[in-house]
């Protein structure tokens, strides 16, 4: 019996032993044949890289082109922009000469009507004072009639007086009736004369009254005249600088907003030039990132030893490992790939730029049986990733 039990246990040993050399062979194979097809994977998972990275320029190569059209568009829709601000100012710019030559011209025509009322009121006065001085004159005239005809009465009256003394008196000597007769005479001449000689010297001094009156209204005409010469000067000189002035402020204007497009465009382009840099920076880090080569989520779904749930495997780097997620419902395994991106750059002139995104991939797996969520567990080890979920 002892022989036949060591016989057993020699028997089971051997077959253990060769039972466990073919496990190790047949663990062997599926190692050499999960590294094949991980070679075979990752073959794949470079040349599609390549022709991603071949899209992805030819995409860029296409933005930037696109890009370059719209700067042109906007460059041109600046020069159109200038030279409507410059057709714009000529329009001004001729406005205001319009308008100064019309209040010119208005200024012209005020200052004629002023000239023309001013002279015809210096020509009324001329008439006023000549017909002052001819009434005057007409008054010194009948008033030198007036004592005429009064001396010539009185003559008389005396004349026919001394007649009829004489006739009374004719035993007056005749010498003393002559001597009478010229004192008379005199004494009569001597009045006419006085009277001759005051009658000039008031005619004279009205004479020169009305020319001392006549030279101080012309004086005060041509005062006048050279005020209102003055003033039309210096309203034209202050026209001229207020034209002068505004075309000038104009002009600054012009000039600033001028600058301000040109440094505009110039702020543009520069922002497009640094958008561009950026956009190819950033699809250039992606290109290099491992987390975008992830195209197409290579995985494996096999059934566990104890045949009461699901294994799935899905070849991964530690870096991307943690990024994994997996989630069931029902009849279906949903398989996510995510992240936060967070990309920080500088340029050459110090300004610094932030892009911040959240990208995903899914992929969802389909079984047979009902899954429990709440019995996923999660593991790693040599390039593999692995997921086991418990039937419900």
């Amino acid at each position: 019996m002892t022989s036949i039990s060591n016989v057993n246990k020699k028997m089971l040993s051997k077959n253990q032993s060769d039972e466990l050399k073919n496990l190790r062979e047949h663990h062997q194979n599926e190692i050499e044949n999960l590294n094949l097809k991980h070679k075979e994977n990752k073959s794949k998972v470079n040349t599609s890289h390549r022709s991603q990275i071949m899209s992805l320029k030819s995409e860029n190569d296409r933005k930037i082109i696109e890009k370059t059209i719209e700067n042109e568009k906007v460059l041109e829709n600046l020069d159109t922009s200038i030279k409507a601000v410059k057709e714009r100012t000529d329009k001004e710019k001729k406005q205001i000469e319009q308008m100064h030559s019309n209040k010119m011209s208005e200024q012209k025509e005020i200052f004629n009507i002023d000239y023309n009322q001013e002279k015809q009121k210096q020509i009324v006065a001329i008439e006023d004072i000549n017909h002052d001085a001819r009434i005057q004159q007409e008054k010194l005239q009948r008033k030198m009639k007036i004592e005429n005809n009064h001396l010539t009465q009185s003559h008389r009256s005396e004349k026919e007086g001394l007649k009829n003394s004489h006739l009374t008196k004719v035993d007056y000597k005749k010498d003393q009736y002559d001597a009478k007769e010229n004192t008379l005479a005199e004494k009569h001449s001597n009045k006419i004369e006085y009277m001759q000689s005051q009658n000039k010297k008031e005619i004279v001094g009205a004479e020169r009254e009305f020319q001392k009156k006549s030279m101080m209204k012309n004086e005060i005409y041509n005062k006048n005249l050279e005020k209102i010469e003055e003033v039309g000067q210096e309203k034209i000189q202050q026209g001229q600088e207020r034209f002068k002035s505004k075309y000038e402020e104009q002009a600054k204007k012009d000039e600033f907003v001028l600058q301000q497009l040109s440094k505009n465009k110039e702020k543009i382009l520069n922002n497009l030039k640094g958008m561009f840099k950026r956009e190819v920076n950033v699809e250039l880090e992606k290109d290099k990132d491992p987390f975008y080569q992830f195209k197409n989520i290579q995985h494996k779904l096999t059934t566990n030893e104890k045949q009461d749930g699901y294994v799935l495997q899905i070849p991964a780097d530690k870096f991307n490992s943690n990024k994994f997620q997996l989630t069931a419902n029902d009849r279906e395994l949903k398989l996510t790939l995510a992240r936060d991106y967070d990309f920080n750059k500088k340029d050459e002139q110090g300004n610094s730029s932030t892009i911040k995104k959240y990208e995903s991939y899914t992929k969802k797996i389909p079984v047979e049986n009902i899954v429990d969520a709440k019995s996923i567990q999660k593991a790693y080890s040599d390039g593999i990733l692995s997921f086991e979920i418990k039937y419900a």
